[in-house]
């Protein structure tokens, strides 16, 4: 069976209003130009498209999408957050409780004071800052070897803790603030990592780590050697950046620049 026009009747019950002589003169129109091609509408069969059952799905609600994207978004989310946190346990040899993980997203939150520091912490948890390793990933042409001392892959985990040039670093400036103002206590790779745990990502000893950690980082991407006395100027610096933003919450500013001028 072939294909047929709707009548003029037919076509004023669905569409409303016709003008018949253009309704005819596009009919015409039609069948010629199919004959033109060498195909008769009498003769034509057309199998109508079937609409995909996802997309009904999909135009259940008035909303169209907008809840599968917020489901699958959710889903996908969830995945990565635990994939980073397996990838997080393995490198610690450690699994962390959710306690712990929640108290470092709080901690993301509660950075006030410095939002490249809020974003430096975030890509630390995340695991996603852009060292060597990571970029190697994506850009084979860039070496994965630690900027320092180009022995060991640069991790996150390796370029603050475990290389052999930024370790006693560390311990240095641990040594030399000690003598001026004593708060500065030895600790775990995961409380130096991640903030000291029980205590604000604020408070005088995280407020320092975090400091001490975006000193590394920004010698890192300066391909610069580290040292005490610069980190100490540095300090000071940011700290008199943050006296002038906020001096209520950080209480503390006034003594360590005190003690470390």
């Amino acid at each position: 069976m072939g294909l047929e026009f709707i009548s003029e009747a037919e076509y004023e019950l669905i569409y409303g209003h016709c003008n018949v002589n253009e309704y005819i003169s596009l009919k015409y129109l039609i069948a010629t130009s199919l004959r033109k091609v060498g195909a008769d509408i009498n003769t034509m069969y057309i199998i109508q498209p079937t609409r995909p059952t996802m997309l009904t799905l999909i135009n259940l609600t008035d909303k169209g999408c907008s809840r599968w994207t917020s489901l699958l978004k959710g889903s996908y989310v969830t995945n990565n957050v635990r994939l980073m946190e397996i990838k997080w346990s393995t490198r610690l040899q450690s699994i962390q409780s959710l306690n712990f993980w929640n108290q470092c997203y709080k901690n993301v939150k509660n950075i006030f004071f410095s939002n490249k520091l809020r974003w430096f912490y975030y890509q630390i948890v995340r695991g996603c800052l852009k060292t060597n390793y990571i970029v190697s990933i994506f850009k084979p042409l860039v070496n994965a070897e630690c900027t320092f001392c180009g022995t060991e892959l640069e991790t996150i985990l390796h370029l603050f803790w475990e290389c052999t040039l930024i370790k006693p670093f560390v311990d240095e400036c641990r040594v030399v603030i000690n003598r001026k103002i004593d708060f500065v206590t030895e600790m775990d790779r995961i409380d130096y990592i991640f903030g000291i745990r029980n205590e604000e990502i604020f408070s005088q000893l995280n407020y320092y780590l975090l400091h001490l950690k975006y000193f590394i980082w920004i010698n890192r991407c300066n391909e610069t050697p580290v040292s005490v006395q610069g980190f100490i100027s540095w300090f000071i610096f940011e700290m008199r950046l943050d006296q002038a933003h906020d001096n209520d919450n950080l209480f503390f500013i006034n003594d360590l620049i005190f003690a470390l001028s």
